[in-house]
């Protein structure tokens, strides 16, 4: 019983992982790219932030993007090998996110398992790479503020708790959703089975940190209010 739930619960962390690389992984390049656009035809924010700086940079962070999102497309194959033989009865021809390789089959965490891709991995890359995505794993932090402000401003009549809870539920999700950014940025630089595995314990724990950074200065401000 238990150890059908543990599989079932993994593979929801599999999924929720597999999220976080295409969402979080392509909102940089998504937005750089909206914003490059925008500054090719508005005067004001070519000033601000020319079309000839965002648009290489929306390039440039689309390539880790990419190559994140094909190796989990690998890395979940490998442990859910089912879910490429129902993929290939759902569509036919290649995409860029695709992968030849399955892997071996393996019975971890799809999380644990995708950093030991990193360990051939230079070292000029592997360091701006690891800040690169834990920037991405911190990113339930901008969001949980962002939405902090855009609730008061948007929903001004809202319930209190609603306003107070929302940016927190958020933030929390995408710090769960997000957790595979932090392995990733650890296993750049300590690609063992048995580190990752140990850190991997504690992903809970890290996102309620991640949470309370957001609901601490929500929480003061609530009840001075």
């Amino acid at each position: 019983m238990w150890k059908h739930l543990q599989e079932q619960w993994d593979r929801f962390e599999s999924i929720v992982g597999l999220f976080g690389t295409f969402f979080v992984g392509f909102a940089p390049p998504v937005l750089l790219l909206l914003f490059g656009l925008a500054s090719l035809t508005n005067e004001e924010n070519a000033r601000e932030a020319p079309a000839w700086v965002l648009l290489p940079a929306a390039l440039v962070t689309a390539i880790p993007a990419v190559w994140i999102a094909r190796l989990s497309s690998r890395t979940l194959y490998s442990i859910y090998p089912e879910l490429r033989k129902f993929d290939q009865t759902q569509q036919k021809g290649w995409t860029p996110f695709d992968s030849p390789e399955t892997g071996e089959r393996v019975k971890l965490p799809m999380p644990v398992v995708m950093p030991t891709h990193l360990a051939n991995l230079p070292l000029v890359l592997g360091i701006p790479l690891s800040m690169w995505w834990l920037l991405h794993f911190g990113s339930g932090v901008l969001i949980g503020f962002g939405a902090d402000r855009w609730m008061d401003s948007a929903f001004p009549n809202a319930d209190v708790v609603t306003r107070f809870l929302a940016p927190q539920a958020l933030n929390f999700a995408f710090s769960f959703a997000s957790n595979i950014y932090l392995m990733l940025a650890i296993g750049v630089h300590a690609p063992r089975l048995t580190t990752l595995q140990a850190i991997w314990r504690w992903r809970i724990v890290l996102d309620i940190i991640l949470t309370l950074v957001t609901f601490i200065p929500a929480a003061i401000e609530w009840a001075s209010g």
